[in-house]
C-alpha cells in the first residue's frame, strides 16, 4: 500500500520507517514530510492510500492539512505524543490514533486496518462503476478501471489523452 510519512522529527520519521519496513509488509513508502506545506504537496502528488501523520508541526498542524485537503481519499493513522488530541483526530475520521513510542502490535493493527478499508474501498468502487455501466448500456462508458501495482484505479475516458505501448504494459497519459 503507498504510504507517506508526515512527521517533523527526522529521528521519529527513521524509526517509524524501520518498524513498517520490519513488521508491517505490504507498506510502500513513497516518502516523508516535516511540515504542512511539503506534506500537501506530497500527498497531492503521491496519492497516497495511507498517511502516518504526527499532529504537531511547525507553523501548523495535522489538522490545518487536513483542512487544506478534504476530502480526503486515504486512511489516515495519527501517530503523536500527544494524547490531549484524540477526539478531534477521530472528528476526521481517523483510522487510529497511536501514540509515541510506538506499540509494534498495535501498528500492525492499525495497518491491517487501513489494508482491509482499502480493498473495501475499492471492491464498492468497482461495484459502483459496473453498476453505473450496467444501468446504461446504450450510454457511452464514462469510466475505466486501470490496473496498477497499487490496485485498480478508476478514470473518467475523458481524461485519457493517449495509450503509449509499453512493452507489456500500456502507460496512460492523462490530462
Amino acid at each position: 500500500m503507498l504510504s507517506v510519512i508526515i512527521d517533523d522529527e527526522p529521528k521519529n520519521v527513521r524509526i517509524l520507517k524501520n518498524l513498517l519496513e520490519n513488521y508491517c509488509s505490504g507498506i510502500n513508502l513513497a516518502g516523508d514530510a516535516g511540515n504542512v506545506e511539503d506534506a500537501y504537496l506530497l500527498i497531492k502528488k503521491t496519492e497516497p492510500e495511507i498517511v502516518f501523520l504526527d499532529i504537531e508541526m511547525p507553523g501548523a498542524n495535522a489538522f490545518d492539512l487536513l483542512d487544506k485537503l478534504m476530502p480526503i481519499s486515504f486512511e489516515v493513522i495519527f501517530i503523536t505524543a500527544f494524547d490531549n488530541y484524540s477526539l478531534k483526530a477521530f472528528k476526521y475520521a481517523a483510522l487510529d490514533y497511536l501514540l509515541k513510542p510506538v506499540n509494534i502490535e498495535e501498528l500492525q493493527a492499525a495497518v491491517s486496518k487501513a489494508v482491509a478499508r482499502t480493498q473495501h474501498k475499492t471492491i464498492n468502487q468497482q461495484l459502483l462503476t459496473l453498476f453505473q455501466n450496467v444501468q446504461a448500456p446504450k450510454i457511452q462508458l464514462k469510466k475505466m478501471a486501470i490496473p496498477t501495482i497499487n490496485g485498480l484505479i478508476f478514470v473518467t475516458i475523458e481524461d485519457i489523452m493517449r495509450l503509449e505501448a509499453n512493452g507489456n504494459y500500456t502507460t496512460v497519459v492523462l490530462k
